[in-house]
Protein backbone atom coordinates (compact mmCIF):
# COMPACT_ATOMS: atom_id res chain seq x y z
CA UNK A 1 0.00 0.00 0.00
CA UNK A 2 2.81 2.31 1.21
CA UNK A 3 4.67 1.96 -2.34
CA UNK A 4 1.42 2.44 -4.28
CA UNK A 5 0.73 6.06 -2.67
CA UNK A 6 4.28 6.97 -3.02
CA UNK A 7 3.95 6.01 -7.00
CA UNK A 8 0.53 8.04 -7.24
CA UNK A 9 2.17 10.99 -5.14
CA UNK A 10 5.12 11.20 -7.58
CA UNK A 11 2.92 10.73 -10.43
CA UNK A 12 -0.08 11.67 -10.39
CA UNK A 13 -0.73 13.96 -6.84
CA UNK A 14 -3.74 15.87 -7.99
CA UNK A 15 -5.60 11.86 -7.85
CA UNK A 16 -3.17 10.55 -5.20
CA UNK A 17 -6.17 12.50 -2.29
CA UNK A 18 -9.29 10.28 -4.14
CA UNK A 19 -7.23 6.99 -2.83
CA UNK A 20 -7.66 5.62 0.38
CA UNK A 21 -5.49 3.57 2.51
CA UNK A 22 -7.64 0.42 1.95
CA UNK A 23 -7.68 1.65 -1.68
CA UNK A 24 -4.20 1.49 -2.14
CA UNK A 25 -3.13 -1.93 -0.01
CA UNK A 26 -6.07 -3.89 -2.67
CA UNK A 27 -4.36 -2.05 -5.73
CA UNK A 28 -0.93 -3.50 -4.44
CA UNK A 29 -2.24 -7.38 -3.83
CA UNK A 30 -3.75 -7.38 -7.79
CA UNK A 31 -1.69 -9.47 -10.30
CA UNK A 32 -0.15 -6.81 -13.09
CA UNK A 33 -1.81 -8.26 -16.05
CA UNK A 34 0.24 -9.65 -18.77
CA UNK A 35 -0.98 -10.37 -22.16
CA UNK A 36 -4.40 -9.57 -21.84
CA UNK A 37 -6.90 -7.08 -22.80
CA UNK A 38 -10.12 -5.09 -21.50
CA UNK A 39 -13.17 -4.29 -22.81
CA UNK A 40 -16.28 -2.43 -21.37
CA UNK A 41 -19.75 -1.71 -23.11
CA UNK A 42 -19.45 1.55 -22.21
CA UNK A 43 -16.60 4.53 -21.84
CA UNK A 44 -18.38 6.83 -19.12
CA UNK A 45 -20.25 6.71 -15.83
CA UNK A 46 -21.72 10.34 -14.98
CA UNK A 47 -19.32 12.88 -15.11
CA UNK A 48 -16.47 10.66 -15.53
CA UNK A 49 -14.99 9.03 -18.76
CA UNK A 50 -12.41 6.07 -19.87
CA UNK A 51 -9.78 6.74 -22.27
CA UNK A 52 -6.70 5.13 -23.79
CA UNK A 53 -5.57 1.85 -21.71
CA UNK A 54 -8.41 3.06 -19.26
CA UNK A 55 -11.15 2.11 -21.81
CA UNK A 56 -9.58 -0.52 -24.05
CA UNK A 57 -6.07 -1.50 -22.86
CA UNK A 58 -4.64 -3.83 -25.62
CA UNK A 59 -1.41 -6.06 -26.74
CA UNK A 60 1.58 -3.81 -27.82
CA UNK A 61 1.89 -6.41 -31.39
CA UNK A 62 0.84 -3.59 -33.11
CA UNK A 63 1.77 -0.72 -31.40
CA UNK A 64 -1.43 1.16 -31.38
CA UNK A 65 -2.00 1.93 -28.18
CA UNK A 66 -0.87 5.45 -28.19
CA UNK A 67 -2.56 6.12 -31.66
CA UNK A 68 -5.68 4.56 -30.48
CA UNK A 69 -5.57 6.77 -27.06
CA UNK A 70 -4.75 10.33 -29.22
CA UNK A 71 -8.03 9.27 -31.28
CA UNK A 72 -10.16 9.23 -28.14
CA UNK A 73 -8.91 12.51 -27.15
CA UNK A 74 -10.02 13.77 -30.43
CA UNK A 75 -13.23 12.36 -30.47
CA UNK A 76 -14.06 13.65 -26.45
CA UNK A 77 -13.09 16.80 -27.28
CA UNK A 78 -15.54 17.28 -30.25
CA UNK A 79 -17.86 16.17 -28.19
CA UNK A 80 -17.47 18.76 -25.39
CA UNK A 81 -16.65 21.91 -27.27
CA UNK A 82 -20.86 22.75 -27.77
CA UNK A 83 -20.65 21.85 -23.40
CA UNK A 84 -21.71 25.37 -21.97
CA UNK A 85 -22.64 23.88 -18.24
CA UNK A 86 -21.28 20.80 -16.43
CA UNK A 87 -25.20 19.72 -16.52
CA UNK A 88 -24.39 18.88 -20.20
CA UNK A 89 -21.03 16.50 -19.61
CA UNK A 90 -23.01 13.42 -19.39
CA UNK A 91 -24.65 13.68 -22.04
CA UNK A 92 -21.81 14.47 -24.38
CA UNK A 93 -19.40 11.70 -22.89
CA UNK A 94 -22.67 9.45 -23.67
CA UNK A 95 -22.10 11.11 -27.28
CA UNK A 96 -18.52 10.15 -27.53
CA UNK A 97 -18.70 6.91 -26.10
CA UNK A 98 -21.70 5.58 -28.47
CA UNK A 99 -19.35 6.72 -31.18
CA UNK A 100 -16.24 5.53 -30.22
CA UNK A 101 -17.00 1.85 -28.33
CA UNK A 102 -18.00 -0.37 -31.31
CA UNK A 103 -14.31 0.94 -32.96
CA UNK A 104 -12.50 0.31 -29.57
CA UNK A 105 -13.61 -3.44 -29.78
CA UNK A 106 -12.13 -3.73 -32.75
CA UNK A 107 -8.91 -2.36 -31.90
CA UNK A 108 -8.91 -4.41 -28.85
CA UNK A 109 -9.85 -7.58 -30.89
CA UNK A 110 -7.42 -7.04 -33.53
CA UNK A 111 -4.20 -6.59 -31.49
CA UNK A 112 -5.48 -10.54 -29.73
CA UNK A 113 -5.88 -11.73 -33.43
CA UNK A 114 -2.95 -10.05 -35.21
CA UNK A 115 -1.08 -13.33 -36.23
CA UNK A 116 -4.42 -15.35 -36.16
CA UNK A 117 -5.94 -16.29 -39.68
CA UNK A 118 -8.30 -18.62 -37.99
CA UNK A 119 -8.77 -19.83 -34.69
CA UNK A 120 -9.09 -23.35 -35.70
CA UNK A 121 -5.83 -23.78 -37.06
CA UNK A 122 -2.45 -24.85 -34.89
CA UNK A 123 -0.49 -21.65 -34.31
CA UNK A 124 2.30 -22.79 -36.12
CA UNK A 125 0.09 -23.05 -39.03
CA UNK A 126 -1.40 -19.55 -38.81
CA UNK A 127 1.77 -18.30 -38.12
CA UNK A 128 2.43 -19.67 -41.83
CA UNK A 129 -0.39 -18.57 -43.63
CA UNK A 130 -0.24 -15.29 -42.06
CA UNK A 131 3.81 -15.02 -43.31
CA UNK A 132 2.32 -15.92 -47.10
CA UNK A 133 -0.61 -13.77 -46.73
CA UNK A 134 1.20 -10.80 -46.15
CA UNK A 135 3.51 -11.27 -48.31
CA UNK A 136 0.90 -12.08 -51.23
CA UNK A 137 -1.11 -9.36 -50.60
CA UNK A 138 1.83 -7.27 -50.59
CA UNK A 139 2.85 -8.30 -54.12
CA UNK A 140 -0.90 -7.82 -55.02
CA UNK A 141 -0.81 -3.95 -53.64
CA UNK A 142 1.77 -3.07 -55.68
CA UNK A 143 0.77 -4.32 -59.22
CA UNK A 144 -3.28 -2.71 -58.54
CA UNK A 145 -2.38 0.09 -55.83
CA UNK A 146 -5.52 1.99 -56.65
CA UNK A 147 -7.59 -1.24 -55.30
CA UNK A 148 -7.41 -0.82 -51.36
CA UNK A 149 -8.63 -4.32 -50.51
CA UNK A 150 -5.10 -5.52 -51.73
CA UNK A 151 -2.94 -3.03 -49.66
CA UNK A 152 -2.04 -5.04 -46.39
CA UNK A 153 -4.14 -4.72 -43.89
CA UNK A 154 -1.15 -3.95 -41.39
CA UNK A 155 0.37 -1.30 -43.73
CA UNK A 156 -3.17 0.24 -43.69
CA UNK A 157 -3.71 0.57 -39.65
CA UNK A 158 -0.59 2.54 -39.24
CA UNK A 159 -0.46 4.49 -42.47
CA UNK A 160 -4.14 5.49 -42.80
CA UNK A 161 -5.50 7.13 -39.73
CA UNK A 162 -8.88 8.10 -41.88
CA UNK A 163 -9.70 4.34 -41.71
CA UNK A 164 -11.43 3.02 -38.46
CA UNK A 165 -10.05 -0.04 -36.65
CA UNK A 166 -13.50 -1.48 -37.78
CA UNK A 167 -12.68 -1.09 -41.37
CA UNK A 168 -9.50 -2.82 -40.66
CA UNK A 169 -10.74 -5.35 -39.09
CA UNK A 170 -13.08 -6.24 -42.39
CA UNK A 171 -9.73 -5.98 -43.91
CA UNK A 172 -8.08 -8.50 -42.32
CA UNK A 173 -11.17 -10.64 -42.57
CA UNK A 174 -11.29 -10.66 -46.08
CA UNK A 175 -7.61 -10.95 -46.60
CA UNK A 176 -7.69 -14.20 -44.29
CA UNK A 177 -10.94 -15.33 -45.95
CA UNK A 178 -8.33 -15.19 -49.25
CA UNK A 179 -5.67 -17.10 -47.43
CA UNK A 180 -7.89 -20.01 -46.48
CA UNK A 181 -9.61 -20.59 -50.06
CA UNK A 182 -6.86 -20.63 -51.74
CA UNK A 183 -4.84 -22.83 -49.28
CA UNK A 184 -7.80 -25.26 -49.26
CA UNK A 185 -7.88 -25.29 -52.74
CA UNK A 186 -4.18 -26.27 -52.96
CA UNK A 187 -4.82 -28.95 -50.74
CA UNK A 188 -7.88 -30.56 -52.59
CA UNK A 189 -5.63 -30.03 -55.96
CA UNK A 190 -2.83 -31.26 -54.93
CA UNK A 191 -4.45 -34.17 -52.89
CA UNK A 192 -6.29 -34.61 -56.38
CA UNK A 193 -3.11 -34.43 -58.19
CA UNK A 194 -1.42 -37.37 -56.21
CA UNK A 195 -4.61 -39.40 -55.88
CA UNK A 196 -4.62 -39.67 -59.76
CA UNK A 197 -1.01 -40.42 -60.17
CA UNK A 198 -1.48 -42.89 -57.71
CA UNK A 199 -3.96 -44.24 -59.38
CA UNK A 200 -1.97 -43.94 -62.45
CA UNK A 201 0.92 -45.67 -61.39
CA UNK A 202 -1.00 -48.36 -59.60
CA UNK A 203 -2.85 -49.29 -62.76
CA UNK A 204 0.49 -49.36 -64.79
CA UNK A 205 1.55 -51.87 -62.37
CA UNK A 206 -1.42 -54.01 -62.60
CA UNK A 207 -1.32 -54.18 -66.30
CA UNK A 208 2.22 -55.35 -66.42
Amino acid sequence: GDAVQAALLELAPAYAPLLTRDACERIAKQRPIAGKSVKVNRLYHENSVLIGDAGHTMLNNLGQGANSALEDVGLLLDELESVSSREEIPAALKRFSDKRVKDVHAATELSKQAFTISKALPSKLNLLLYTWTYLAFQKLHRLAPSIATLKPWQWTVNQDSHVSYTQVVESKSFQSNVALFVAALTFFVSGGMIATIGSLCWNGLVSV
